[in-house]
């Protein structure tokens, strides 16, 4: 089945979204999964990367998590997100640890990189 380009871009916008409330509501294994697809459907996308790299780490499994970012800052060198996170875990064990469990996690907790959207006004509509 070839999807067009639109079709793509809505598939890739759907998982994201399931990937980030997968995320804010801890469930850390769905995530690893869900991104991994996205990975691998999407070779080039940043995002998914870091998601699976917050993921991997939630779960304990540094090593992992600093692969998935170091493959974000392959494709964008200056990635702050990706950054940051591997120089986080730059002080933890790479062995792992044993997986947090908790209800939520607080939007907060997650690193952000300034300057990703913006709000238009648009005028003079039809």
């Amino acid at each position: 089945m070839n999807l067009n380009t639109e079709d793509k871009a809505r598939i890739k916008r759907d998982q994201a979204r399931d990937a980030i409330a997968l995320a804010l509501a801890s469930r850390w294994e769905e995530a690893v999964v869900l991104n991994c697809e996205i990975v691998e459907d999407f070779p080039r996308d940043v995002e998914a990367y870091n998601r699976l790299g917050k993921a991997l780490s939630e779960l304990g499994q540094y090593k992992e998590a600093k692969v998935a970012f170091r493959q974000a800052l392959g494709i964008s060198p200056t990635n702050g997100i990706a950054r940051k996170n591997l120089q986080r875990l730059a002080h933890l064990n790479e062995e792992g640890a044993a997986p947090k469990h908790g209800s939520k996690v607080p939007p907060k907790l997650f690193i952000e990189e300034r300057g990703k959207t913006a709000t238009v006004s648009l005028k003079k509509l039809p």
